[in-house]
Order: structure tokens, then C-alpha cells, then sequence
């Protein structure tokens, strides 16, 4: 009987000796897969990313080709059409800015001119003691 006592101590002991030796490695085996997951997902969110980014690329691409085969279909003298008018139009805007310039430029040297002035009267004016 303590023969067969001892031989089951030892098969219990073996048992459980084997049991957290397998327990082990598996909680290694969980968590090196957890890690690698995570490791993947992060790989496939920054695919997704770049998915994205070269969809907007391809987007932006269409809406230049879109623009370009507009201004390809415009004919010649509508084009010299839109020039001469752009051109005519800065023009216009060219000379008033520079008929302002010539009237604000007297003018505030007639506005400096009369504060001047207008100093240097009251300070003539003021009684001396």
C-alpha cells in the first residue's frame, strides 16, 4: 500500500509538473499570438491608410484630366476672347489704382500740411512765461 501510495504521489506530481510545464508555454503562445495581432491589425490599419491616400491621389488625378479636357476643347478665338477681356480688365483696374495713388498721395501731404500748420499756430499763440 505505501508502494502504491508513493506511486501516485509520483504520478500526481508528474502530472502537475506536466500540466504547468504545457500551461506555460501556452501562456507564452497566447501572448506571443496577442502580440503578433495586434502587430497585424496596426499592419492592415496602415494599408488602409495608404489605400486611402492613393484613392484621394487617384480622385484628385480625374478631377485635373476632367479640367484639362475642358480647357483642350476650348477653340482659339474664344481663348484670345477671355485674354483680351482679362487683359482689358486689368487695365482698368491698373489706372485706378493709379488714379487713387495720385490723388491720395497730395492728398495727405495737404492733410500733414494743415495739422502742421495748425500746431504750429496755437504754439505761436500760447503765452510765453
Amino acid at each position: 500500500m505505501l508502494l502504491a501510495l508513493i506511486g501516485f504521489v509520483g504520478v500526481l506530481t508528474g502530472v502537475l509538473l506536466q500540466q504547468q510545464s504545457t500551461a506555460r508555454p501556452l501562456e507564452e503562445r497566447i501572448s506571443k499570438l496577442t502580440s503578433t495581432l495586434q502587430e497585424s491589425a496596426k499592419a492592415v490599419d496602415e494599408a488602409q491608410m495608404e489605400i486611402e491616400a492613393r484613392q484621394r491621389l487617384v480622385d484628385k488625378l480625374r478631377s485635373d484630366q476632367q479640367t484639362f479636357e475642358r480647357l483642350r476643347r476650348v477653340d482659339k478665338p474664344t481663348a484670345d476672347a477671355v485674354a483680351a477681356t482679362l487683359q482689358g480688365e486689368l487695365a482698368k483696374s491698373e489706372s485706378r489704382a493709379r488714379l487713387t495713388t495720385l490723388l491720395l498721395i497730395p492728398t495727405i501731404g495737404a492733410l500733414i500740411s494743415a495739422v502742421f500748420a495748425f500746431v504750429v499756430e496755437k504754439l505761436r499763440r500760447q503765452p510765453r512765461y
